[in-house]
This record gives structure tokens, C-alpha cells and sequence, in this order.
């Protein structure tokens, strides 16, 4: 199974067998999935990352399955033949990999988005804020139309 339809659903009797070709599948394209998102974001590609939404939900309750399966059963492991057994180590080992890199990236992007996100309100709140003193002393606040909004985005993400 080379690719997996986002409209897969996990099977009936996973609860009951691990079927070790699947889920290799399954964690195959996740980490393909997760790659690409990584990239979109390195893109800024926000809507292209929503699109892999979908499928990335199916993708993970289907490794969830397993993964309840697996902590229910840790003895079925014995019952794949070594030789896919070795695969499946692999698989697993690379798909850690790429999810803490796709992690990273995602969580520096959400630490960037809170900061621009901080810096405008913050911005916008001391404008709305903002006092302005007349040639004979006076006083008033500055609405929209005297003030334009300026946002300074120089601090460490």
C-alpha cells in the first residue's frame, strides 16, 4: 500500500491484529505528510497546510490504534517476521525524527505568530492610549484620524 485514502478509516479488528505492512504504510505517509507541512510553513503556505488537515487526523487516529495496541499487547511485536520486524524499527525510528523536526518548526512558527500577534495589540492599545500636548499646554487624546498605527515587530521571537 503506497498511499492511503484521507477517507481510510481504521479497520474493525485492529483492536484485534497488528498488521505490521499497515502500519508501516501508515507511518510512512504520515512522515510524508509531516514533511510537507514543514515545508508549506517554511513556504508560509497556510491554506496548502490546511488542506493536509484532514488526512493528517485520519493518519494519527489510525496511529493511535495502533499505538493503544500495541501498549495493550507488547507481545504481538513477536508475532511479525524479523525481517519486517526490522523495517518496522526504522520506520518508527524516522518517523521520530521527522515529527520533532515538523514539532520544532511548527512551535518556532506559533512562538513567532504570538509575538507579532502581542505586538499589535500592544501597539494598538498604546494608541488608543496616546496623548497628545498643544503649543499652549493643552491636552487631548489623538483619535484614529491624528494617530497612525505604528507596530514595532524588533523583539527577540
Amino acid at each position: 500500500m503506497d498511499h492511503l485514502s484521507p477517507t481510510m478509516k481504521p479497520s474493525p479488528n485492529m483492536l484485534l491484529h497488528f498488521d505490521a505492512e499497515e502500519f508501516i504504510a501508515i507511518a510512512v505517509r504520515m512522515a510524508e505528510i509531516l514533511n510537507e507541512e514543514t515545508e508549506l510553513l517554511t513556504q508560509m503556505n497556510v491554506r496548502g497546510m490546511a488542506e493536509l488537515h484532514q488526512e493528517k487526523l485520519k493518519l494519527t487516529q489510525m496511529l493511535e490504534s495502533y499505538q493503544s495496541l500495541l501498549r495493550a499487547r507488547p507481545d504481538i511485536i513477536e508475532e511479525v517476521p524479523a525481517e519486517t520486524r526490522e523495517r518496522l524499527v526504522s520506520v518508527v525510528t524516522g518517523f521520530g525524527k521527522i515529527m520533532e523536526h515538523n514539532f520544532r518548526h511548527v512551535a518556532a512558527a506559533r512562538s513567532v505568530n504570538q509575538t507579532v500577534v502581542k505586538a499589535i495589540t500592544d501597539s494598538i492599545a498604546e494608541q488608543q492610549h496616546l496623548t497628545v500636548y498643544t503649543k499652549n499646554g493643552g491636552q487631548f487624546r489623538a483619535g484614529a484620524e491624528m494617530s497612525g498605527v505604528s507596530i514595532n515587530l524588533n523583539q527577540q521571537a
